[in-house]
């Protein structure tokens, strides 16, 4: 399954109605970029935690990677590789296909 694809699925679930919704493109990017804020990258790793069968126990020891800044300064940085690399080690299940996975998110 096409994990560009059911990101951007997702993020239209999770996002509150009416905010500006960023399409992804690549799972290089940032979720940050993708306009996504705290909250809604919250949101967005507990549908994909239920899609996939993970925990939420488990779900709690994904975190942002910290960044540090050509000045120096540091910041926290997620990707949506590192999420999906957290979903490939901790899955239990997965969809066959988009319509499967949308059905169960609704």
């Amino acid at each position: 399954m096409d994990r560009v694809q059911i990101t951007n699925e997702i993020i239209k679930i999770a996002k509150p109605a009416g905010i500006n919704i960023v399409p992804a493109t690549s799972l290089d990017q940032e979720t940050v970029n993708l306009n996504l804020d705290s909250l809604d990258t919250l949101m967005f790793t507990i549908y994909l935690a239920d899609l996939y069968g993970i925990p939420e126990e488990k779900l709690k020891e994904l975190t942002p990677d910290v960044v540090t800044m050509e000045d120096g300064t540091q910041r926290k940085s997620m990707t949506l590789r590192k999420i999906f690399e957290f979903v490939d080690q901790h899955k239990t299940k997965e969809p066959e296909d988009m319509a499967e996975a949308l059905k169960g998110l609704k």
